[in-house]
């Protein structure tokens, strides 16, 4: 039985419940030169308005408000139950939404998308890395597609964002961005710990963010399964047990603070 399709009335109640948790989401200009995100929250779905309304807070890059226009077009992008969405749409307005009887806050009126394009759900969970216990991360570039044959054309030195059992994200400065792109393939070298042996890796860049409040791009990376790889099963197994690992001392850490 195939799976049933999603459907206007199904994008309509992820609205509805991403405004009703205040969900972040990422917003981007669109247009040819426009590669920056901007940071932003889903505030309202006036679903009742003839025509329906999606309200969000003005985007912001260093607490300062970024000045959109009314008929601007943008990019949305979020996550919601572990699926990553995005969309398309235009603003209407700059209005004024009150949060409650004392504070309100810019927001932007958009037109209601069309319609809702879904990424992949991760079925692992992914470990957050702070900056203050950053990790580095080599990344190999491949060239050539798959299938034909392929070289590494450059290496370049990451820092780890958040691990998982099926991928991880990276941050790499600005100019040493240049080579990487949606479905670009690379090798990946790393260490959980300085005691550790490297783990090696390979990857498919799967989204990327680019931020004017810091001179670095944002990629995610699924990691790409080799079949029979033993070494791949091993390096995905350390993976999970550093994973588990961390989240077991950040469960104790919080409970000794409360006790």
């Amino acid at each position: 039985m195939s799976p049933r399709k999603k459907t206007a009335d199904d994008d309509f109640s992820i609205l509805s419940s991403v405004c009703q948790h205040n969900v972040s989401l990422d917003v981007r200009p669109m247009g040819e030169k426009s590669t920056e995100f901007y940071r932003s929250s889903f505030l309202a779905f006036q679903r009742d308005a003839i025509p329906p309304v999606l309200v969000i807070q003005a985007p912001t890059s260093k607490g300062r408000i970024i000045l959109l226009r009314p008929g601007q077009k943008i990019k949305l992008v979020f996550v919601h139950n572990g699926v990553i969405y995005s969309c398309a749409t235009a603003i209407l307005g700059r209005v004024r939404h009150q949060l409650n009887r004392e504070i309100d806050v810019a927001a932007l009126q958009l037109q209601v998308p069309a319609a809702l394009a879904t990424g992949k759900i991760r079925s692992f969970y992914r470990l957050s890395i702070p900056r203050s216990r950053s990790l580095e991360v080599m990344v190999g570039i491949y060239t050539g597609k798959r299938g034909k044959q392929q070289r590494i054309r450059s290496r370049e030195k990451a820092y780890m964002t958040d691990i998982g059992g099926g991928g991880m994200g990276f941050r790499i400065a600005e100019g040493r961005s240049l080579l990487l792109g949606v479905d670009t393939r690379l090798s990946l070298s790393f260490r959980l710990s300085e005691e550790d042996q490297p783990i090696r890796l390979l990857g498919k860049i799967g989204f990327y963010l680019r931020r004017r409040d810091v001179r670095e791009v944002f990629f995610g990376v699924q990691f790409i399964e080799v079949d029979s790889d033993i070494a791949y099963k091993r390096n995905i197994d350390k993976i999970l047990r550093y994973v588990a690992e961390q989240q077991r001392i950040s469960l104790q850490s919080r409970l000794n603070a409360i006790q």
